[in-house]
């Protein structure tokens, strides 16, 4: 097969869902339709990552069509973020994977000796994106996809995963990038090619508690010019958005179909 026209797999994992399709790239990326599962536990927690892991684990291991690279894109309930500063004394990657984590420990305290925490890059003198992930997570995300016989192709946020098919877009414009899910919503500014500051919300999501959000972010944020709005909320019911275009902020749909939302991402612009 071309390789101008391979494809993988991606599971997306939320809170009691698992979105799994088969994306095919080539001229144009697509999806070629899989399926969701919605999971009802008898008992235990369905917000916890652990009872997702097994439902994908399940889902592997009962279909054996599903071989070969295997993404998978993580909910922001289980992602903690901040954007690292700039500093100047700091001169190798080594040093900045240290200070990036002294940045979580202010924060978080011992919680986050348990965390895998990765970092984008950026142009000097500008913020970086970081995450941290717990590393059992990780490791229970590498564990289920080499017992299935597929291939890990990478564990990526979803909010990465949905901002950057606009990332070059945007450019160093200044802008606000909102991602809703049911149950989260997470707030990202950036400016000047870099990122400015992050927050990462556990709200019902509603028209009007998103937009009392995104109106406090931009309070927070200040400055001069108003930052460019995006929001993309798939999986929120257009009816309950009706008002937000109306406010000169742009809603950006998912790529594909609405089912496979955090898998797909947001699509090119």
């Amino acid at each position: 097969m071309s390789l101008l026209f391979r494809s993988e797999f991606c599971a997306a994992l939320a809170p009691g869902r698992i979105e799994l399709t088969r994306l095919a790239y080539g001229l144009r990326r697509r999806v070629e339709a899989w399926r969701r599962a919605d999971l009802s536990p008898a008992a235990g927690d369905a917000d916890g990552w652990r009872f997702v892991l097994e439902g994908l684990s399940s889902m592997l291991q009962g279909d054996r069509s599903v071989r070969g690279r295997l993404k998978v894109v993580l909910s922001s309930h289980w992602v903690r973020f901040q954007v690292i500063p700039w500093n100047p004394e700091i001169d190798s990657p080594a040093e900045f994977a240290g200070y990036a984590r002294a940045c979580f420990e202010r924060v978080y305290g011992e919680l986050a000796s348990a965390w895998e925490i990765r970092f984008d890059e950026a142009p000097t003198g500008r913020g970086r994106m970081a995450c941290a992930i717990d590393r059992e997570l990780l490791e229970g995300i590498s564990r289920v996809t080499r017992e299935s016989g597929c291939r890990l192709a990478g564990v990526q946020p979803y909010l990465m995963h949905a901002f950057n098919p606009l990332a070059m877009p945007l450019g160093r414009r200044n802008f606000l990038f909102v991602l809703a899910e049911p149950g989260r919503v997470t707030l990202a500014a950036g400016n000047r090619g870099g990122w400015a500051s992050v927050r990462n919300c556990s709200v019902d999501v509603d028209e009007a508690g998103l937009r009392a959000l995104v109106e406090r972010e931009l309070n927070l944020l200040g400055g001069s010019g108003q930052p460019e709005v995006i929001i993309h909320a798939p999986r929120i019911a257009a009816e309950q958005l009706e008002g937000i275009a109306a406010l000169g902020w742009k809603l950006v749909p998912a790529g594909g179909t609405s089912d496979y939302a955090m898998a797909w991402g947001t699509g090119a612009p």
